[in-house]
């Protein structure tokens, strides 16, 4: 499990000590101005260590000043060595343990509801495990902490150079403000996996921090919102932004709010006049397309900027029959069988929640309808400071209410404890199977309050949080899970428990393989196909009982964005929740027939802001069209159309709602050379184009070249796109249209090989099929190729229902034919349900021979009268026995030169150079043919290499 940042209010709290106001001994300053107060460490009257004002906040028992993991050794002091600017810094060391640097309380006043940022230029030290941060309280005005008026800065490491780091808190009523520099241990910062006496912890014992140039600013308070829920607008209505800017130092300002897409595009501005200390603004930005938007906001007093803020909003497809809109009163009812709410399917597309806001969560029910999911995991504790469970079941009832009227399923989740029953069993709060080892007389009185009045709306109880690897090492797991099984099956009969467990470690039936088990996988990154049909194969039969599939839901997490950037999170986030969909779809052989489910990790920011902010990331405006497209649907087949891209045919499940057409989902593969656009027939028809955030554009059937035959043109990129429309049966047919073998043998120049033709329909299928290339066939105005001779070059068919044909046909080629990549294109005539005319097929081939593989390059080398031509020839024996070879190379103007390669084993590569003396001018424009040959075989194998 992931350790998370754990800044508590204590590690920069100097007690009483240090907490009371020093009325007198310091002048208040005015807290109206914009730079309220600047540190610039240089006091060079200065005798003592650290700056005036601020003191040690080591531990000191004779103070008493009590902080354990602050011990006396470290010191803060200036530094003349270092500073961002002018002669001096302060500078934290560490000898172990962690240093502080502590404002004395009553020197920074602020105004009440004034928002500050606390910012400093830091650089560290050979820190390793240990990081520096810049903190902030509020107290009031006997000196004493405000409660949730704290911030922290992020982490900080950077030992190369300066960083400039900062933290912004809101004074709300409080009166002074208390600054606090740190150099943390990960002790101090980081919640440990495990925590138990004997457990190490690494820590830095060398090194520490520099601060330079603090300075405490006063900013304008700003806040902005759509006023949807979790601001996600859904409809044909684009997002209204609500933007307020308030400022209390009198200063001239100058506001302007832009509007960006996802690849950083900007979309549109507006500049507001800036009266009376307040800007409120109602604007609808020019946004013509459904997606993920970042709005932000940025206030200046002349050249230099004040304030800014943002907010990230989606706009997304609305009501549809996959979702259906909320029923009127559904809510208040709660009915947890109330009929519409859509597809079924979407049950299986869920969210997981982790952070326990209540406002946060309130604003679930709502949010969740517009990702267009039917599966909500909601943390079973919401207040950690209580061990009242009816106090819990009060905060989640009007939740659950809620999602049960609009048609969602609910899932309690025990990731964690609060602490006041933690400390009584005496585990850490993530042991929930320490909870449920203990005496079902100890947990039962905490646990059956919740099974008692939930259960009638909660089926599926969760043991264990996201990635919780706590099962896999548990003594005794199968004994434990059949004893929460009967204390939650009691009340709650139906109920089915779902269980954390690694992706890649082996399926534990005795655990997870019986009926009322889901098991939760957690996917780490995104996954390609081939792990996705390995996932298939792993996960979706029970043992046993090959009749029933067995329950799985797949997790994923939201990428990182700082590293890989919003789009490529979202590209990646759709291509797995595609490959995953076809995988764990229904089995056509189970008579459960639901398939596996997909759950994303809170896709969406929850801002620390002075007015919080739920914001969604792109993922779950994605989410809401992967839903409409893939719901009531299931894979019916990976289709071959090109090399390196990925067709995934989805034609409609049964049980689908009439009018449920097929679709066809493409995208390239990562770091694959694909063309930029598919040339093919999909339908008889024009067709739809669907984007991955839901837009539509027509996809017009075109006329191309000189026999005007039909084609769509389908666009291939990292994003995938839906095709909807398209004819299931004519894009099976295509995909079955094989040549077979696709490598055409360098043998004798080629051989015999088949034509493999696949009847879809429910009709007979009829027509001719011409092999047009290669050979010179398919355009009247080229030329014909007679070094390929392919016999037969027409082929009549007639095909029964679902019948499979081969029709062998003979391929000869010139031996001086280059190995490599071809094309062999087919002009097909069809007749089935509907007369679709001719069409053009495209099939990959190579022309090589079984078990070697040949390239050539060249590259230049000084030479006396010109440079060098050296033509490298590389050579891969991937077959099973030693080969031996010779190559020839020759160029225009230049004799023969030969090479041989003796015995080159498998899986091993030999290079052979050719040098043509001073050629590179002489060779501009022309190419250099290698040819390779077996003694005592017929295999040849050419190639060549222009020379530019």
């Amino acid at each position: 499990m992931r350790g998370v940042m754990v800044l508590s209010i204590g590690l920069f709290c100097a007690h009483s000590a240090l907490a009371q106001p020093e009325v007198g001994q310091v002048n208040r300053p005015s807290a109206s101005e914009r730079v309220v107060r600047v540190f610039d460490f240089e006091e060079p009257d200065n005798p003592l260590p650290v700056p005036q004002y601020w003191v040690r906040g080591q531990n000191d028992p004779l103070l008493p000043r009590i902080r354990p993991g602050f011990p006396a050794w470290n010191g803060a002091q200036f530094d003349a060595g270092q500073a961002h600017s002018g002669q001096r810094s302060i500078y934290l060391p560490t000898q172990g343990g962690s240093t502080s640097l502590l404002l004395r309380s009553g020197v920074l006043p602020v105004l009440p509801g004034a928002d500050y940022r606390v910012s400093a230029w830091v650089k560290t030290d050979r820190l390793e495990q240990a990081r520096a941060f810049i903190a902030a309280r509020v107290l009031d005005e006997s000196g004493q902490p405000i409660p949730g008026h704290d911030s922290f800065s992020r982490p900080i490491s950077s030992e190369d150079d300066w960083a400039l780091s900062d933290a912004i808190v809101s004074a709300g009523g409080g009166a002074y403000l208390q600054l606090e520099l740190l150099v943390l241990q990960p002790e101090q910062y980081i919640q440990p996996q495990f925590d138990f006496p004997e457990l190490t912890r690494a820590e830095d014992v060398h090194g520490g921090a520099w601060f330079d140039d603090l300075m405490v600013v006063q900013l304008p308070q700003t806040d902005m919102s759509t006023g949807a829920p979790g601001n996600l607008t859904w409809g044909s209505t684009p997002p209204n932004l609500h933007v307020e800017v308030r400022d209390l130092t009198g200063d001239d300002l100058s506001v302007v709010v832009r509007v960006f897409a996802i690849d950083g595009t900007e979309i549109d501005r507006k500049h507001v006049p800036f009266e009376g200390g307040r800007v409120d603004l109602e604007w609808q930005p020019r946004i013509e397309r459904y997606g993920w938007y970042r709005a932000s906001v940025e206030i200046s007093a002349g050249s230099r900027v004040v304030g800014s803020d943002f907010v990230d909003f989606g706009w997304v497809v609305g009501a549809s029959k996959i979702v259906a809109e909320p029923e009127s009163g559904a809510a208040l009812r709660g009915a947890s069988n109330a009929p519409g709410g859509g597809s079924a399917d979407r049950s299986r597309f869920g969210v997981i929640v982790q952070r326990h806001h209540p406002d946060l969560i309130a604003q679930l029910p709502e949010v969740a309808v517009r990702m267009g999911v039917g599966l909500i995991t909601l943390p079973a504790w919401w207040d950690f400071d209580t061990q009242d469970p009816g106090e819990q079941v009060d905060l989640m009832m009007p939740v659950i209410r809620a999602m049960r009227g609009n048609h969602q399923r609910v899932s309690i989740m025990f990731d964690r404890l609060p602490a006041p029953i933690a400390g009584g069993l005496g585990i850490e709060m993530h042991d929930v199977l320490g909870f449920f080892s203990s005496d079902p007389a100890r947990y039962g009185p905490l646990l059956r309050p919740m099974l008692d009045r939930l259960g009638q709306m909660v089926r599926r109880w969760q043991i264990g949080g996201v990635n919780d690897e706590a099962l896999t090492h548990q003594a005794g797991a199968v004994d434990l899970l059949q004893s929460i099984d009967r204390e939650v099956r009691r009340p709650v009969p139906e109920a089915e428990l779902a269980l954390p467990w690694p992706i890649e470690l082996p399926d534990p039936t005795s655990l997870l393989g019986t009926r009322n088990r889901v098991t939760l996988l957690s996917a780490a990154g995104p996954l390609e196909h081939h792990e996705a049909a390995a996932l298939a194969e792993q996960w979706r039969s029970r043992p046993g009982d090959p009749l029933h599939e067995r329950s799985v839901q797949l997790v994923l997490e939201c990428e990182d964005a700082g590293l890989l950037g919003y789009q490529a999170c979202a590209e990646a986030m759709a291509r797995t929740m595609i490959e995953a969909w076809a995988a764990l779809g229904p089995r056509h052989d189970s008579i459960d027939g639901r398939g596996g489910e997909l759950a994303l990790v809170e896709p969406w920011t929850w801002t620390s802001h002075r007015r919080p902010r739920l914001m969604p990331r792109p993922e779950a405006v994605v989410m809401r069209n992967l839903v409409e497209r893939l719901a009531d649907r299931t894979a019916t087949g990976e289709i071959q159309l090109a090399p390196g891209v990925r067709c995934i045919l989805l034609e409609p499940r049964a049980g689908a709602a009439p009018g449920r057409g097929a679709a066809l989902a493409v995208w390239a593969e990562p770091h694959a050379r694909t063309p930029q656009a598919l040339s093919l027939l999909l339908g008889v028809e024009d067709l739809t184009l669907v984007d991955l955030y839901g837009n539509a554009s027509n996809l017009p059937r075109t006329l191309v070249g000189e026999l005007h035959l039909p084609t769509h043109e389908v666009p291939v990129g990292s994003a995938p796109v839906f095709v909807e429309g398209v004819d299931a049966g004519l894009v099976r047919f295509i995909h079955a249209l094989q040549l077979d073998p696709a490598m055409l043998s360098a043998r004798n120049g080629g051989g015999r090989h088949n034509i493999v033709l696949e009847n879809p329909w429910s009709v007979p299928l009829r027509g001719e099929l011409y092999i047009v290339e290669p050979g010179g066939f398919s355009s009247p105005n080229r030329g014909i190729d007679r070094s390929w001779q392919i016999d037969p070059r027409v082929i009549p068919f007639a095909i029964d229902p679902g019948e499979r044909v081969v029709v062998p046909i003979d391929v000869i080629f010139s031996p001086f034919e280059e190995a490599g990549p071809r094309d062999f294109v087919f002009d097909v005539e069809l007749t089935a349900e509907r007369e679709y005319g001719t069409i053009r097929i495209n099939r990959p081939v190579e022309i090589g021979a079984p078990g070697l593989r040949m390239r050539v390059s060249y590259r230049l080398g000084p030479g006396a009268g010109g440079p060098h031509v050296f033509v490298d020839a590389d050579v891969m024996n991937t077959g099973p026995e030693p080969v031996t070879f010779r190559l020839t190379a020759q160029a225009s103007g230049f004799p023969r030169d030969s090479a041989s390669i003796t015995a080159l084993a498998p899986r091993q590569t030999a290079r052979r150079t050719f040098v043509f003396p001073e050629a590179a001018e002489k060779l501009s424009g022309l190419s250099v043919y290698v040819s390779l040959s077996v003694p005592e075989s017929d295999i040849r194998l050419n190639g060549s290499v222009p020379i530019e």
